[in-house]
């Protein structure tokens, strides 16, 4: 996905509700790409990642993707999926209901941008009545934060245009990573989803190919301090798998069958009988869950598989011979 023209974002905030007019709007990115980065691009941060903005100012965040901007109150993040009392895997409701833009940031009460609907997620903005600093994370994306430094009003603080020119040498930075990326080699035996290093992320598998023989075992991972949530979910067709992704999160529930393990045990045990039905990991690289599984293939065969948290981009295949 990638960040529209800035003459599109000037249009996009033009029309958004606006904070109150009691102090300077500072703008803000949630994730975007630069000019040149490879297709599955994606830079999992604020651009940029620490602001200072004077006390009676607000912060307005464009989100990108499928991040959501959260201000914590008294405790932690809740993770990007909980288990409700009935055992459904679903995001917290303190993170999926949408504050009023422009609300001031007070002490113990959570803030959030809400879950984004079918329509193009619009900006959110926070207001910072006081001097300190502040935190605002990404609530479904795990490390991802901005610093806000809130000072007097007196003391003199960027304006839009250094702001600008942050953002892009912070999308540049991430440029450069991207590209190391697609240079990184491939480790025997396993799979890795959405490589990552630092903000800088590609939505694809490395690799995306493998052929391994009968009852060998693959790994399927995710790298250690990765910012976004994949899957290694396998099924008859692409298109009917992706057709089951678009349903991945309705409202704040997730559907189970993509969510979560499709099955238990440890190696998953792939087998033409369950790639004709559904095979699935679940959510890999959320807090509380495992980073990694182990899959064992016993029977010769051609196998598909996506990730539904990102089905246009992230496919590969498994054969597997005799």
């Amino acid at each position: 996905m990638r960040a529209p023209a800035l003459t599109a974002l000037a249009a996009a905030l033009a029309v958004a509700g606006a904070p109150a007019a009691d102090g300077a709007v500072r703008d803000v990115d949630l994730g975007g790409v630069a000019e040149g980065a490879p297709s599955d691009a994606w830079t999992h941060a604020f651009l940029p990642s620490t602001v200072r903005v004077r006390a009676g100012d607000s912060v307005r965040i464009t989100p990108y993707g499928d991040g959501v901007a959260f201000v914590p109150g008294a405790g932690a993040v809740p993770p990007p999926l909980v288990l409700d009392a009935s055992g459904a895997p679903v995001v917290d409701p303190v993170v999926a209901t949408r504050t009023a833009s422009g609300a001031p940031v007070v002490a113990g009460r959570a803030l959030s941008a809400g879950l984004p609907g079918d329509e193009e997620p619009e900006p959110w903005a926070v207001r910072f009545p006081r001097t300190g600093t502040f935190i605002v994370r990404d609530a479904l994306h795990p490390g991802v934060r901005l610093t806000v430094r809130v000072v007097g009003r007196r003391t003199r603080v960027p304006g839009a245009a250094e702001l600008r020119a942050a953002r892009r040498r912070a999308l540049a930075g991430a440029l450069r990573r991207q590209r190391a990326l697609t240079r990184r080699k491939p480790v025997a035996g396993r799979v890795l989803a959405g490589p990552q290093d630092g903000p800088a992320a590609l939505e694809r598998f490395v690799p995306s190919r493998t052929t391994l023989r009968a009852g060998q075992t693959l790994v399927l991972e995710v790298p250690a301090g990765a910012s976004s949530r994949h899957t290694f979910t396998f099924g008859p067709t692409l298109s009917g798998l992706e057709d089951r992704a678009n349903g991945l999160l309705t409202g704040a529930r997730y559907d189970p069958t993509l969510a979560l393990p499709s099955a238990p045990g440890d190696p998953l045990v792939h087998t033409a009988a369950a790639q004709r039905e559904l095979l699935g990991t679940g959510l890999l690289g959320v807090p509380g869950r495992a980073r990694s599984v182990r899959m064992r293939f016993d029977e010769p065969g051609t196998f598909r598989f996506l990730c539904v948290v990102h089905p246009g981009s992230m496919r590969g295949t498994v054969t597997v011979t005799p």
